[in-house]
């Protein structure tokens, strides 16, 4: 959870953190016996939560004078 006294530095790493946890929950990280599952997709608030992450992270990193 975001901390008050957090630096922008800090808070860009708890960001990629965050972002790394969520994608990981999408459904391309699914297997079965077989491998790929492909029937199934993430809910549209997963995406906007991504998206979210991203810009966020974007933001800051321009901040902060870091090229992608």
């Amino acid at each position: 959870m975001a901390n008050k006294n957090e630096t922008k530095n800090e808070k860009l790493a708890r960001l990629e953190k965050d972002l790394k946890e969520v994608k990981g929950t999408l459904p391309e990280h699914c297997y079965g016996k077989n491998g790929y599952i492909d029937y199934h997709n993430a809910p549209v608030s997963l995406w906007q939560k991504i998206e979210g992450l991203e810009e966020e992270i974007k933001v800051l990193k321009k901040e902060l004078g870091i090229k992608d």
